[in-house]
Formats: C-alpha cells, structure tokens, sequence
C-alpha cells in the first residue's frame, strides 16, 4: 500500500550520507536523488459530475555520488 506524504517531518534532508548493504557500511555519499513519475488515465464514473484518474504504472530514477569506496564494495561487485 503506498504511503502518502502526510507530514513535513517526513521529508529527508541533511549534510551527508552513507551506503549500507546487508548491515555492512559500503560508502560515503555527497550527492543523492531518487525520483518516481506515474502515468495516469482519467476516469469517467457513472453516476458522478467529476472525473477522477487513475495511475496506470509508475517509473523510477535516481543517482547516488560516492566520496569514499572501500575495497570490500570493489569486492562485492567482482563477485556479481
């Protein structure tokens, strides 16, 4: 079920970041942005005045900088 944006306090920012995966620290990030559009068609309801819409799929992007990587990342990804 999507999670609507209910409150400011949900927004994330800061100065920094870090890159986990699977409990382990991977690397510093300095730059971050995640993105998702959705494609949405109107609907005509019998019986109402208004139309309303309704997504019919979504798509998402993003990109991650790296400060620092560690030898163990460089690892990981040869083992992939």
């Amino acid at each position: 079920m999507a999670r609507t944006m209910d409150s400011a306090k949900r927004i994330l920012n800061g100065v920094w970041g870090e890159v986990w995966i699977d409990g382990e620290k991977i690397a510093e990030c300095t730059a971050c942005q995640a993105k998702v559009s959705k494609d949405k068609a109107t609907i005509n309801l019998c019986g109402q005045f208004m139309s309303d819409t309704k997504a019919l799929s979504g798509k998402g992007t993003g990109s991650l900088t790296l400060y620092k990587v560690d030898s163990g990342f460089l690892q990981r990804q040869r083992n992939l």
